[in-house]
């Protein structure tokens, strides 16, 4: 018994944001729900004016050329594909000694400021 006083509780307390959903107030926007009576949960629908939106005009480009002539330029066949991004992976390993040579080749950036502590711990900015 209590069980069923639960369940119908839980029902009717989620039923009454439903019912205030179903209703229409003279101050809300008419709806555009279609023609005639009854459209919809707003009541007849089709009773206000559309609203006035600028027609929409869309960009176009002129396209020269033919299907036909189209070639797409970075198309090959799988196992091409496959082989010269392998080749590409092969020219770009390195032996750990050729990496550590081109990475003490390159210059390291240098600051341009930096900040210090004085005696009393407050922070000094260097301009170098």
């Amino acid at each position: 018994m209590k069980r069923a006083i639960g369940v119908a509780a839980f029902i009717l307390f989620f039923a009454i944001p439903a019912h205030a959903q179903a209703g229409s107030s003279s101050s809300a926007r008419p709806t555009q729900s279609g023609g005639g009576g009854g459209g919809g949960f707003g009541g007849g629908g089709g009773t206000g004016p559309l609203p006035a939106r600028p027609p929409a005009h869309f960009k176009m480009s002129a396209v020269t050329g033919s299907a036909a002539s189209f070639i797409p330029s970075g198309y090959l066949p799988f196992d091409r594909a496959v082989a010269e991004g392998q080749a590409i992976l092969d020219a770009q390993k390195k032996t750990p000694a050729e990496a550590a040579a081109a990475t003490s080749i390159v210059p390291k950036p240098h600051s341009k400021v930096a900040v210090v502590q004085d005696a009393d711990g407050d922070p000094i900015v260097i301009k170098q």
